[in-house]
């Protein structure tokens, strides 16, 4: 067993030992074994041997330390409840179509199957974080993970290029190009937000994750990627109101001079323009999308109500819709959008699709909150989550990916955003004003980003305290 593989296994103890004290914990427990799946890497041969479900039974672990911790954990949020509510009737309705329509029922229950998973998953994630150190421990989560990937590809030099992109490297469910860009798209506004509104421990792993991270990126060669972070780029700027566009005016900057050094594969650009070509001008792939994205709306307009998951084009009646573009073998519909239209029906698209816009106006109502109140630093956060959204639905355009995992991990943290940051803000609105000396941590003072300053604002300073 390599160094790195008993690094790996002493992190998964600690982890755990922490998950007993703390619960959030779990959420670091959980995502080691999501970007640092032994199976996908290098040194995990030895660790797969004694169990290829090690994510699953991570999940299990992850679970059983929430429930042993129930009693201490408060229910939260009324938005956390409804998320949930249509969770569960998302699920269910995705239950009663793979067992009524299912075309392809072994693939159809895997999908099934997985939803349960993620919806469980969800629910702990949302539970766990009950103040801002535990939303704190939930973000390093992902950016610690995030910048493993980044360590491997950019240090250890992991992977191959095919055709001037980065193969050979992945995630579970995101072990493809395109969907490895797309998950690394996730933590960009994450990682900004800390980079200039954090503490100085959150500012440095910020900046050590955001370089690496961006340097994968830029070689997966992905439209969808790139196009999804210039939109989300500029829904930060428009949204982020007052102190907050300071905010996003640097990150804007200290994005395009990341462009400028580090995007200098003129393939890179030639490949973005593609996405907006002409029909006579597009690539054979950016074609070949369109063509199976036609078909698929016909066959949910033959099947409204869905034909199990992955139907289109991993079943013989979703083949029926394809033989015109002389494909003999299944393949993907790569769209996130038809694939579960396809797979749950109008109906399962629809639930999904509100639950999104729930925790949507859910986290732009705190933000909107926050402005009023003169908080820079929340109404940034909440930008920076509506960002992260806008990635994955604009990546979800190109690729199956709309219910990948990490879109669960995204509505747990908008309810805990909500949940953390509306405790804070009625503490503030009791002194009937912003405390007067916050203004001096906008540059990023001692506090987290959006806590309230404890020498001005006493009530909300013994709030910290108790949180800590």
């Amino acid at each position: 067993m390599s160094i790195t593989a008993l690094a790996w296994v002493a992190c998964y103890l600690t982890l755990t030992l922490l998950a007993l004290q703390r619960p959030v914990w779990g959420v670091g427990l959980y995502l080691l074994t999501f970007y640092l799946s032994p199976a996908f890497w290098w040194w995990g041969g030895p660790l797969v041997q004694l169990t290829n479900r090690i994510n699953l039974l991570t999940a299990l672990i992850f679970a059983a330390v929430t429930f042993l911790h129930w009693g201490r954990l408060k229910d939260g949020s009324q938005a956390r409840r409804t998320l949930l509510l249509l969770l569960l009737l998302y699920v269910v309705n995705a239950t009663l179509v793979h067992y009524l329509f299912a075309a392809n029922p072994a693939k159809s229950l895997d999908s099934m199957s997985m939803i349960w998973k993620q919806v469980g998953l969800a629910f702990l994630l949302s539970i766990v974080v009950q103040n801002r150190q535990d939303l704190n421990i939930f973000i390093s989560a992902i950016l610690v993970g995030t910048l493993y990937i980044g360590y491997e590809v950019v240090v250890n030099d992991r992977g191959t290029l095919e055709q001037g992109r980065l193969v050979g490297i992945g995630t579970p469910g995101a072990n493809e190009t395109n969907y490895l860009a797309g998950l690394l798209t996730f933590a960009v506004p994450l990682a900004g937000c800390w980079l200039l509104t954090g503490q100085r421990w959150q500012q440095a792993l910020a900046l050590v994750c955001l370089v690496p991270n961006v340097e994968v990126i830029l070689r997966c060669k992905s439209r969808g990627a790139f196009l999804a972070l210039l939109i989300a780029a500029s829904w930060l700027f428009v949204v982020s109101t007052g102190k907050a566009r300071r905010y996003a005016f640097a990150g804007l900057v200290l994005a395009l001079l990341a462009v400028v050094f580090m995007a200098k594969d003129q393939s890179i650009l030639e490949r973005f323009t593609t996405t907006f070509a002409a029909e006579e001008e597009r690539d054979s792939s950016a074609q070949s999308r369109i063509d199976y994205w036609v078909s698929a709306v016909r066959m949910i307009g033959d099947y409204p109500l869905g034909s199990g998951g992955e139907a289109a084009f991993k079943s013989n009646q979703g083949m029926r819709y394809i033989t015109h573009l002389r494909n003999d073998e299944f393949r993907a519909v790569h769209q996130g959008y038809l694939d579960i239209c396809a797979s749950w029906g109008i109906q399962g698209l629809s639930l999904y699709l509100l639950t999104i816009l729930l925790c949507w106006l859910r986290v732009g109502r705190i933000r909107r909150q926050a402005a009023r109140l003169g908080r820079p630093r929340d109404v940034f956060l909440g930008a920076c989550l509506e960002s992260v959204l806008l990635t994955q639905m604009v990546v979800s355009i190109f690729i199956s990916s709309l219910d990948g995992e990490w879109f669960f991990w995204w509505f747990a943290l908008a309810v805990s955003y909500e949940r953390v940051c509306q405790a804070e803000l009625n503490e503030v609105a009791l002194l009937g004003h912003e405390p007067p000396h916050t203004a001096g941590h906008a540059g990023g003072g001692s506090e987290p980003p959006g806590w309230p300053d404890s020498n001005s604002c006493p009530v909300a300073a013994g709030k910290v305290a108790s949180d800590v």
